[in-house]
């Protein structure tokens, strides 16, 4: 319920695009949901969704792109929640990282590390390195 209610899309509107500080929080908070909180399956599955969403965040202002903080803060996210999942070996990891999830991942995270601002690519980098290590040992599945 707390994920459904704290959506973290990217938005167009001007209004909007102003609160990138206020979507990097959320992000934050989505996050110590997971590790934190007790979650199921299906919240896991909806804070996943939420977090790869945000890859998609390419909010614009006066500044720049200030989308990049929302991405950065969602891979590092995502970097967060998956260790937490992997190294306690839970018995939900199965239920959790469904194949299409492992691609959607893998797919964000190389997308990001395209980018042009150096400060997203690094993240993205070590995003990958990260998902490499923690996964080697079922990573074959992935295709």
């Amino acid at each position: 319920q707390v994920v459904s209610n704290s959506r973290v899309r990217g938005v167009n509107s001007k209004a909007e695009v102003s609160l990138a500080e206020f979507r990097v929080s959320a992000v934050k908070a989505i996050t110590n949901v997971q590790l934190v909180g007790e979650c199921n399956s299906e919240s896991r599955t909806q804070i996943y969704q939420v977090l790869l969403d945000c890859l998609e965040d390419y909010s614009t202002d006066s500044r720049g792109d200030i989308g990049s903080y929302v991405r950065e803060a969602a891979m590092s996210s995502l970097q967060k929640c998956n260790h937490f999942v992997i190294s306690r070996g839970h018995p939900i990891i199965n239920l959790t990282f469904t194949h299409d999830l492992k691609l959607k991942l893998l797919r964000g995270f190389l997308q990001q590390s395209l980018e042009k601002i150096d400060r997203t690519r690094q993240v993205a980098l070590e995003a990958v390195h990260a998902w490499f290590i923690q996964t080697s040992s079922w990573m074959i599945t992935i295709f």
